[in-house]
């Protein structure tokens, strides 16, 4: 390697180039060959040759002692072709290629304008220059990868040592290592978003890609299908079959099971349960597919898409909806059960363009079910639907659904938005005028009491306390438009909700329009008694949160409880809907006495046969602690508390049943009051379970990994913090300290009547008499002597001070 190097160093230099752009050429044309024989290597699997490379890279460094920059390398490619060929995927090169994750930082390039075909080294296709991933990002992804894969192998490696000599020689480890390393390349290269599905049928045929399909699956605690057989009790000889009867087009799915769910509303959910072959290949697809249209999908899609989730839809809710006026929500009636084959088979051939793929798609949805339980109810053939229950079925509703949510998001959304003109409200615009009012007066009383302060500061200190009273009193900014307007969407799932800032009589245009757009392209029909609109203050119930447009609500600031007006929504807790819920499976149950009804614990029956007591506390506090972080995003998550108590008291009668208790009196007395269990692990190392009721966070922030979004939430009250000292007005450093025979400068304000002692059932009272209390200026000695109590001078009333009710009379008792 180094000579082919150094031979090519040879030539360029020969050439009679510029010193500097014959070196930058002779970098550009190593990090090409060092790109491609790193390549070579990891597709022979000899990733272990870090010496070599790294000798090579320390020999080129001696070579040539500059650095280079991205930049100064594609300037050199205008130079010739051959130029322009050797710098397709060239952006930084690392003076070393280490193992050990040095290259992580260097991501693939995007090149723009005229792009150049050329051959991808590791499979010899044709592709876009574009295309081309650096191989230094790719080496410490492709070791992490074969890490991960080497230890997936090893959970079912003893399947392959009880398997025949035959089933050994067509699966091997190694060959199974270098298929998850292709798979990484072939995901890779979906982010660069093709506007095509590569070919993939040969992932599909492959029985070492069906082995790492089902070694995803294996653990998976799901039913089994129509034959009967648990996914684990897969065989090898039954996916090497499995992938032969995909490579000869002869695979056929079965039938899948049908079983019916109960849901909240005493309906039934029709689930199908495929069979474990089938589940297996539904996994393969799934890997190929989701990588090539997740990034086409809409940011207004939050169901069953990695890295979103119910609280991801929710948090969009919070930072992007403000001042919205109607809630529409909408609910397809049997959205899994109603899609059209031929409609899918449509989308699917604008992106699939392997014939082979479709089929084998076409086949899995045509599949019907069989009911065990009603023979009669079975259908070996379906027309419409996929079922819901499947691996597959949830991409498939994404990718119905997508061409709908692109018609929301650029069509439907810009024809109910209208921006506003800007103008200002004439009334905020009298209330900020100095003339015809006090606060002139008020202006020139603080220029005569505090002569040595700047006028232009005391004018804009008033000028905050102006805003800030405008803000309390829920004077507007800007003027009111009728035809300012604003429209919102986000869907999770089959369940899709509009927040409209508007009159009311567009909400129903809104709703007739995509009543017929999922009618007449989709086939789709909305669900009319789940489909309303409503007032924000009566709110809507959208994943199990109430979200209110409580605009006027109390809001923490510092120490003061205080009421202001805010532009977000409010999520909170459906307590009375939980309740229902938890009575249905159990735990709870409905007293009666008199025309009082109210809800009280019980013991929950199926948790009685435990193997533990701890078992039994356990699966109590998994269940508290999900409500917990489920509704972490909710401002008033106390209203968990009364469910809370209920649980204990639930697992409190569950362990007295168990011991023939009388009482849940006794089962506290005997554990305490948290149900305290102490046990002792494998390791000889003492635990210690106990039911505590979890501690509300209070600060209302969705679970999400967006963690930078969160300081944007609307939580604090908009505009600045009610003054607390006359600080606003004019500083204590700018006057004296009022203590007699004191010749310091004041540091402080110190309010002649704590702001703890002042007694107000109302916060906004009390809010506006911390702000009108009198004060006077003292030092920072004199200050904590009088904190301290140690303060033995006059009395603090006689001295002079300011009063900001009354700031032109200067007190001097």
């Amino acid at each position: 390697m180094q000579k082919i190097i150094q031979r090519n160093v040879t030539c360029l230099l020969r050439l009679g180039w510029a010193i500097r752009a014959a070196v930058n050429f002779s970098m550009m044309c190593m990090a090409r060959i060092t790109n491609l024989i790193l390549n070579d290597m990891m597709i022979n699997r000899h990733l272990f040759a870090k010496k070599q490379i790294n000798s090579t890279w320390n020999w080129i460094t001696a070579l040539c002692s500059s650095d280079f920059s991205a930049k100064e390398l594609y300037s050199q490619r205008g130079k010739s072709n051959l130029a322009r060929a050797l710098t397709t995927s060239v952006q930084y090169v690392p003076r070393k290629f280490n193992r050990k994750y040095d290259m992580q930082s260097v991501k693939p390039i995007q090149t723009a304008g005229k792009r150049s075909l050329s051959t991808d080294c590791r499979s010899g296709n044709r592709v876009w220059s574009s295309s081309l991933l650096i191989a230094t990002s790719e080496g410490s992804q492709l070791w992490i990868s074969r890490n991960e894969a080497e230890k997936l192998f090893q959970g079912i490696s003893s399947k392959l040592e009880k398997s025949s000599d035959k089933v050994k020689n067509k699966i091997s480890k190694e060959q199974f290592i270098q298929t998850i390393l292709d798979y990484e390349i072939y995901k890779k290269n979906c982010g660069l978003n093709y506007h095509s599905l590569p070919r993939v049928y040969h992932f599909l045929s492959n029985p070492h890609f069906l082995l790492y399909s089902y070694s995803l699956i294996i653990n998976r605690k799901v039913s089994y299908g129509i034959d009967g057989v648990p996914v684990s009790n897969v065989t090898m000889p039954g996916i090497i079959n499995l992938a032969e009867d995909v490579r000869n087009h002869s695979y056929t799915p079965k039938p899948s099971r049908k079983l019916q769910i109960p849901k909240p509303n005493g309906e039934m959910r029709p689930l199908g349960i495929a069979s474990s072959r089938d589940k297996i290949l539904q996994q393969a697809i799934y890997l190929l597919l989701e990588p090539f249209f997740e990034p086409k999908f809409e940011s207004s899609s939050h169901g069953f898409r990695q890295g979103k989730s119910t609280h991801t839809c929710l948090q969009e809710m919070s930072l992007k909806w403000k001042n919205v006026t109607w809630l529409i929500e909408f609910d397809i009636q049997k959205m899994f059960d109603k899609i059209n084959h031929l409609i899918l088979q449509r989308i699917l051939k604008t992106y699939v363009k392997e014939k082979s793929v479709i089929d084998l798609i076409n086949k899995m949805t045509k599949v019907g079910y069989i009911n065990l339980q009603n023979l009669s109810d079975s259908k070996l053939e379906a027309k419409q639907g996929t079922p819901q229950g499947s691996i597959i079925s949830p991409l498939f509703a994404n990718i119905y659904l997508n061409m709908f949510d692109k018609w929301i998001d650029k069509e439907l959304i810009p024809m109910f938005s209208q921006a506003h003109s800007g103008s200002l409200n004439p009334k905020y615009q009298k209330s900020q005028k100095w003339s015809g009012n006090n606060w002139e007066k008020i202006m020139h009383c603080i220029k005569k009491e505090t002569p040595k302060v700047n006028a232009k500061v005391i004018r804009q200190s008033i000028q905050k306390i102006r805003t800030l009273q405008a803000a309390r009193e829920g004077i507007p900014y800007l003027k009111y438009e009728e035809a300012y307007s604003r429209l919102y969407y986000v869907r999770y799932a089959d369940d899709f909700v509009l927040g409209y800032m508007g009159p009311k009589k567009d909400t129903l245009k809104i709703i007739q329009l995509i009543s017929f757009y999922l009618k007449s392209v989709l086939e789709l029909e909305v669900n009319v008694e789940k489909t309303n609109t409503k007032h924000h203050k009566d709110g809507i119930i959208f994943l199990g949160y109430l979200v209110l447009g409580n605009y006027a609500r109390n809001v923490m600031s510092n120490t003061d409880i205080q009421r202001r007006s805010s532009n977000a929504l409010t999520f909170k807790i459906p307590l009375q809907k939980l309740l229902k819920r938890f009575k249905e499976r159990g735990f709870i149950q409905v007293a009666k006495k008199g025309n009082n009804v109210k809800y009280v614990a019980r013991r929950l029956d199926k948790w009685l046969f435990l193997s533990s007591d701890t078992e039994i506390i356990r699966r109590y506090k998994a269940v508290m602690t999900g409500l917990k972080n489920y509704y972490c995003g909710s401002n008033y998550q106390s209203t968990l508390y009364e469910l809370f108590v209920l649980l204990k008291r639930s697992a409190a009668l569950t362990l007295a049943s168990k011991y023939k208790f009388q009482s849940a009196k006794k089962s506290f007395d005997k554990w305490g009051k948290d149900l305290t269990f102490k046990s002792t692990t494998k390791e000889g190392k003492e635990s210690v379970l106990s039911l505590k009721v979890p501690l509300s966070l209070g600060k209302g922030r969705f679970n999400t990994k967006m963690y930078s979004l969160e300081k944007v939430l609307d939580i604090n009250p908009q505009g600045n913090a009610p003054p607390k000292t006359l600080n606003v007005i004019v500083s204590a450093n700018e006057l004296d300290c009022v203590i007699p025979s004191c010749s310091n400068k004041a540091a402080h304000w110190h309010h002649i009547k704590h702001r703890r002692k002042i007694i107000s059932e109302k916060a906004r009272v009390k809010s506006n008499l911390d702000l009108i209390a009198r004060q006077i200026p003292v030092c920072k000695l004199h200050h904590l002597e009088i904190h301290r109590g140690k303060y033995n001078g006059p009395s603090l009333t006689c001295l002079p001070g300011y009063d900001v009710g009354n700031i032109k009379t200067y007190k001097k008792v």
